[in-house]
């Protein structure tokens, strides 16, 4: 029997690409959930005395007890001392005091400390990264393959992203409405960006990669107003996710999304990597300096190849496979492709039962040393990692075989591959 509801933010992903749309509301407590993503909230001035206040009184209360004893204390602490009400348990102070509180506790915490926002019905939410955007990108970023997703659907959801990343920009009672909200989207298409640095970063967030979610009190009005915009692209969005072919059109019009963009695509990333090998950092700056053909060059290849149009017919499949094996060809391209890559990738498949993302320093530390071609012709990708502490986890013993880096990095480099098409290879660690 399937889950009603998605457990992980990985089950969220994989609902979304079995075409089961998941509420925002569950998102959020996914997102609580996750202890590596960090969430901060930002006092006005005018009560950061208070705040100083509860510090002064928390300290003094965990004098003589250790972080664990904290962590598990039912004592608490009376806010009514300095200006709040009620009361608060010393593990859930440390939790504030140690910014590693969720989106509750946050809310649950300044709600006593400041009273006053509940009684001017202000509203917590997220300062610069929505739920229904956080919804967006990790669907994106799931279908990155795109193995379940058509391109019409996956430009409806990057058109989608941008509408809502301007609700987010919000800031006051503007009068902003679905319309000017379709027109700065017409804009924006033309333009044809791509936006996968963009909802990368929201990814990384919400899983707690890097980066933070700040979390802001807002005027109820305002919340409201945002939430009321927000609900209709949430609409769009749960209906492309169920295969609703025609929401988007229903809602959005006739507007030109085949532009924007996701990601690069392969030929992109190859350009990228190799502009990057030759010192020169983006493709543009590449394709500017690549020399021009002189016409003596053109007219020594003209007479060394004679095209006929029998041999134009030949299959594309040919000179795909010559293209593929390009990259692979050329081990200095190839490792600059993978390094560029690879500590992304490898931080993005830190998730149970393998090790875990945590500060980003094993990540980080992931990088690929050389590459060579076995006798029989195929790559081998050499690489290390940063061996204390976790070269203990190849080992065994009393930790799972799923710790072992190795298949953690191998499974990495062999994602990173297949988007090159490079065919059988062999990796090895340093």
């Amino acid at each position: 029997m399937s889950r009603s509801k998605p457990r992980s933010l990985e089950e969220f992903v994989k609902f979304a690409l079995q075409r089961r749309y998941t509420q925002a509301s569950r998102l959020r407590k996914l997102i609580d959930r996750r202890k590596e993503v960090k969430q901060i909230f930002e006092l006005d001035d005018q009560y950061l005395d208070r705040y100083n206040k509860f510090v002064d009184a928390y300290n003094k209360a965990i004098e003589g007890m250790s972080e664990e004893e904290v962590a598990v204390s039912g004592k608490t602490i009376d806010m009514s001392e300095f200006g709040g009400e009620g009361r608060i348990q010393l593990r859930s102070a440390q939790k504030i005091t140690q910014d590693n509180a969720n989106f509750r506790q946050i809310k649950n915490f300044y709600n006593k400390l400041v009273p006053e926002i509940a009684q001017e019905r202000d509203q917590f939410g997220h300062k610069n990264i929505s739920v229904l955007r956080a919804s967006i990108a990790l669907v994106l970023d799931g279908d990155a393959q795109g193995t379940v997703l058509t391109k019409t659907e996956r430009q409806q959801l990057l058109a989608l992203y941008s509408i809502v990343k301007q609700i987010d920009a919000i800031t006051e009672l503007d009068g902003t409405d679905k319309f000017d909200l379709i027109n700065d989207l017409r804009d924006i298409a033309q333009r044809g960006p791509n936006l996968k640095a963009q909802w990368q970063k929201d990814v990384d967030i919400v899983k707690g990669i890097s980066g933070q979610i700040e979390i802001e009190v807002e005027y109820e009005e305002l919340n409201q107003y945002k939430g009321r915009l927000a609900a209709w692209v949430g609409e769009i969005f749960s209906g492309i996710i169920q295969e609703d072919t025609e929401i988007f059109e229903k809602y959005i019009g006739e507007i030109d999304i085949s532009k924007m963009k996701g990601s690069n695509n392969l030929e992109e990333d190859i350009e990228d990597a190799f502009g990057e090998y030759l010192g020169r950092g983006f493709k543009t700056n590449y394709k500017k300096n690549k020399p021009k053909p002189t016409k003596t060059s053109a007219s020594k290849k003209s007479k060394k190849v004679k095209t006929t149009t029998p041999q134009r017919k030949k299959s594309k499949r040919a000179k795909k496979a010559v293209a593929q094996r390009g990259i692979a060809s050329q081990p200095l391209l190839l490792l600059t492709a993978l390094n560029k890559k690879l500590p992304q990738t490898v931080g993005k498949n830190m998730t149970p039962p393998r090790l875990t993302y945590q500060t980003g320093r094993f990540a980080d530390s992931v990088r690929i040393t050389d590459i060579n071609n076995t006798a029989q012709g195929y790559p081998s990708i050499g690489y290390t990692y940063q061996k204390d502490p976790y070269q203990v986890f190849e080992k065994g013993g009393r930790y799972s075989p799923d710790y072992d880096p190795r298949k953690l990095i191998d499974m990495s480099i062999r994602e990173i591959a297949a988007q090159f098409a490079i065919g059988r290879f062999y990796t090895r660690r340093e």
